[in-house]
């Protein structure tokens, strides 16, 4: 099972076909409607690690939109599938992803994805200064590379003038 990740999407691919499922307020709506337990406590549920089938093939039924972009017409029999083909703990976990989407909502997810970034970022750059101040023998590496990089492009840049 592949995925391309987009906020409150997933396209998974199932050997050629492409199905859609998507994460937002009438999914959660269809959840609340047609499930025995409101959607916050599976939420819950599934945060704490619990899996439930009957929870996995309800959130794979309500959060399905199409198949090769065509309307699904048995969405329980589609999940059922799923199942059988990747097995509950994957579908757990594509369940988790897309309840957590429902939850966190697009705006939400945005700036937690911006911070993600930023913090990877900062991290990438103490790293480097830390690395640098550990190894002082880096440093004299790093300007033997430099030099040596400079010398050759010289070397080329002076043949092309004679």
């Amino acid at each position: 099972m592949a995925n391309n990740r987009k906020l409150g999407l997933e396209e998974v691919i199932v050997d050629k076909d492409l199905y859609l499922f998507k994460a937002d307020f009438k999914f959660l709506q269809g959840l609340k409607e047609n499930s025995n337990i409101d959607p916050m406590k599976m939420y819950e549920s599934f945060s704490a690690g619990d899996c439930d089938l009957d929870l996995v093939v309800d959130i794979l039924s309500f959060s399905v939109i199409s198949i090769n972009k065509k309307p699904v017409n048995n969405t329980k029999e589609m999940a059922e599938d799923l199942i059988s083909r990747f097995g509950l703990q994957e579908c757990w976990y594509l369940c988790f992803r897309l309840l957590s989407d429902a939850m966190i909502g697009d705006v939400k997810k945005s700036g937690l994805r911006m911070d993600e970034k930023i913090q990877k970022l900062k991290g990438l750059n103490n790293s480097l200064l830390t690395n640098l101040k550990e190894r002082p023998f880096l440093w004299v590496y790093q300007v033997w590379i430099f030099g040596a990089c400079l010398w050759v492009s010289f070397n080329r840049i002076s043949q092309l003038f004679t």
